[in-house]
């Protein structure tokens, strides 16, 4: 079966360069560095500028966190919470939208659903909105509507730059996970386990499945001699 329709992406090199020191930027914030605010603020003004796209992604990943820097110490309040506030004030702006309003009400209808469930439970309106907030996130399908506010938005062109980033990230979780283990000597926990701590975990239950099978082999064996 032939495909014409195959979509062939190229990269220079160049390309990955702008979207590493981004990243390294929010390494810098992690390691509670001034630096890394001057970074991403001024790369933040670059993309904004010059490549929606390339912004659409660096928000995310800065409002997200991702692990990259502890929200809790890098700023003083969670850029995920100003995202949202953003997102919520943007729907005045798109309430006349036909192809949204549809949308947008059955958010709305979602949220006032969740108010509902808090409202049931015998603690505080205030104490659950902390929680209830995380799952208020899913308003910010309307952040990028606003970065392509008069914008030509093509959706390959967003995949093109999304793989650049995922491409980087890979890479790193490939030298965390490989070559700083083999360098140092160190054990890499996933959860609550070590990665030696999962392999004996594994050879003991594959111990504890053949000597079941084959006590059931005997088993079989006895009862069909008798």
């Amino acid at each position: 079966m032939e495909y014409n329709n195959k979509v062939i992406v190229n990269f220079s090199y160049e390309e990955f360069g702008y979207p590493l020191l981004f990243m390294l930027s929010l390494t810098l914030l992690g390691l509670e560095c001034p630096l890394g605010y001057f970074f991403i603020m001024a790369m933040l003004f670059y993309s904004f500028k010059n490549n929606r796209y390339d912004f659409l992604i660096q928000c995310t990943m800065l409002f997200g966190a991702f692990r990259y820097y502890d929200d809790d110490i890098a700023f003083p309040f969670k850029l995920a919470d100003v995202a949202l506030v953003i997102c919520l004030i943007s729907t005045l702006l798109y309430r006349k939208d036909k192809t949204l309003r549809y949308l947008l009400g059955l958010t709305f209808i979602y949220f006032l659903f969740l108010f509902i469930i808090a409202k049931i439970s015998d603690e505080a309106i205030f104490v659950q909105f902390r929680r209830l907030r995380l799952y208020m996130y899913i308003i910010y399908f309307m952040f990028p509507l606003l970065v392509f506010s008069k914008k030509k938005f093509e959706i390959e062109k967003l995949f093109n730059h999304l793989f650049i980033y995922v491409f980087i990230i890979s890479i790193f979780i490939i030298l965390v996970t490989g070559e700083v283990s083999l360098l140092f000597n160190t054990d890499i926990n996933y959860g609550d386990y070590s990665v030696s701590q999962l392999e004996e975990r594994a050879v003991h239950k594959n111990s504890k499945s053949n000597n079941r099978q084959i006590h059931n082999g005997i088993c079989g064996s006895l009862h069909i001699e008798i």
